[in-house]
């Protein structure tokens, strides 16, 4: 992990770096969770102001690093630090292991950085957490994330539902 400033960096690959969010990335994530594919894929949150944009960052992202160590990180290319998108690893109360989150801007799908970013993030977990496996959630008709899944080694494993909804994803793991 390296310091650049008070924004922490988690790992460089060849051509992204992953870091820790920080409030000043409100207008980002603000931007990426209004994209159609967000609440068609993740959620249909109303992070709709900068204000309710950074209560994500700090109650969710960064209570997230605070706690156990690891959350979704910002990616941005390496060339000009323009952030693309997020991933990163989540411990939730759902289920039972770490998981694996990525949402890219629309406008840099089809680049291979959600490949890079998730391979890096799967390397962090083995090595630095000595995780032996980790899950993720997918819908099943969200073909992109299946197949970026299936690309990284991850395998189908079961149905799945979290507590209290009847919405049904694939559970899959490494």
């Amino acid at each position: 992990m390296l310091h650049s400033g008070c924004i922490l960096t988690i790992f460089k690959t060849k051509r992204l770096q992953l870091r820790e969010a920080s409030i000043q990335d409100a207008p980002f994530i603000m931007k990426l969770v209004s994209e159609p594919a967000w609440h068609e894929n993740i959620s249909t949150n109303s992070i709709n102001t900068l204000e309710k944009a950074s209560e994500y960052i700090e109650q969710k992202m960064m209570a997230m690093y605070k706690t156990f160590g690891f959350g979704l990180w910002i990616i941005e290319k390496l060339e000009d630090s323009t952030p693309v998108g997020i991933c990163g690893l989540l411990q939730r109360e759902t289920l039972p292991g770490i998981d694996i989150g990525y949402a890219l801007l629309e406008k840099y799908w089809g680049n291979g950085y959600a490949f890079e970013a998730t391979n890096g993030c799967l390397d962090y977990a083995k090595n630095k957490l000595n995780a032996d496996k980790v899950l993720a959630i997918t819908k099943k008709e969200n073909l992109r994330s299946v197949n970026l899944l299936e690309k990284t080694g991850f395998k189908y494993e079961s149905d799945f539902s979290h507590p209290g909804t009847t919405e049904k994803l694939a559970l899959y793991s490494t």
